[in-house]
């Protein structure tokens, strides 16, 4: 695990089960005042700009409840947007771990009552305790656990390598119950349509999350290699953050964006992975570059190994700028 949180999803790991986590950005002026049976954490930045999987992967690493405070955040209207779309999930589905806090919603509970002046009555602010406050980057370490002497068992912590999404996606899926039901909630996945795909690879390659894969269907050796394989380009929504980098470079400009996908489609793939076809085209591997075309007869070189063998002294223009 990578990132701000990265100590405190360690620290999370040893301690005993039911930490009550309370994070505040790192601009927040007093956040030693509150509940003490909560640990309060500084963030080393504005949570704002902490990824929500590892605000997720707390749960994962052991903390029973999160509670994340805005309301000193210096940027309260840039508020985490996958954060928020997490919490929504969590919350329609009954699961009550997650607390989002906001500026209108930070004032401390008002109990008890005391005269005015006038004669009214008025609500009392609660006693608050001073907290210690950890440092995310500097979380406290016990001795033995330095010298390698026990200090517990640590539990797992997720995958680092991971791309951001599927961290997100597999952090939700150990959160929710198994018989959850998202109907109307949409994740940030998009769905891909590639009509007129070419298979040239230029998406796949693109992708940051390697969230695009094609695969090739037919017989095997050098021989079936030549032969018109079914080529395939599919697309994995775990992993998939919406970014549509792959839509903007494809060379044909015919991979679009049809939507996005719910959550529940998604969430359903993290324990039986299932990638969705994006596009089907029949291919065939040319012999002399070795990369596949598109091609419905026999031939052996793609377009352009064809016409460099039939033209080797000369050269061509292409489409586009041609007079």
């Amino acid at each position: 695990m990578t990132g701000s949180l990265r100590s405190v999803a360690r620290w999370v790991a040893r301690q005993d089960d039911g930490v009550i986590l309370e994070l505040v950005c790192a601009e927040h002026p007093a956040p030693a005042l509150g509940d003490p049976a909560r640990t309060v954490v500084r963030a080393a930045t504005c949570l704002a700009e902490v990824p929500a999987h590892e605000i997720l992967e707390l749960f994962t690493a052991g903390a029973q409840t999160v509670v994340v405070r805005r309301d000193e955040c210096a940027q309260p209207h840039t508020a985490n947007a996958l954060l928020d779309a997490a919490a929504q999930v969590l919350a329609s589905t009954g699961v009550d771990r997650l607390h989002l806090s906001g500026p209108e919603q930070t004032a401390p509970e008002q109990t008890g009552e005391r005269r005015t002046l006038l004669g009214r009555r008025r609500p009392r602010a609660p006693r608050q305790s001073r907290r210690e406050v950890l440092d995310a980057e500097r979380m406290p370490v016990p001795r033995r656990q330095v010298l390698g002497l026990g200090a517990g068992s640590a539990r797992g912590l997720a995958d680092e390598y991971a791309p951001d999404a599927q961290r997100l996606t597999t952090a939700l899926a150990a959160l929710l119950p198994p018989s959850a039901s998202l109907p109307d909630l949409l994740s940030p996945a998009v769905q891909l349509r590639g009509k007129g795909c070419t298979a040239c690879g230029v998406c796949v390659r693109a992708c940051p999350a390697d969230a695009l894969t094609l695969r090739h269907l037919g017989g095997s050796g050098d021989e079936a290699n030549a032969a018109l394989l079914m080529t395939t380009l599919v697309q994995d929504p775990t992993r998939c953050d919406g970014c549509l980098a792959c839509v903007q470079i494809c060379p044909e400009d015919v991979l679009t964006a049809q939507g996005r996908w719910g959550w529940d489609a998604v969430l359903a793939r993290v324990a039986t992975p299932a990638p969705a076809p994006v596009a089907s085209l029949s291919t065939a591997q040319c012999q002399r570059c070795r990369t596949r075309f598109p091609t419905t007869g026999a031939g052996t070189l793609c377009p352009v190994c064809a016409y460099r063998r039939a033209n080797p002294f000369s050269s061509r223009l292409p489409v586009d700028i041609r007079p």
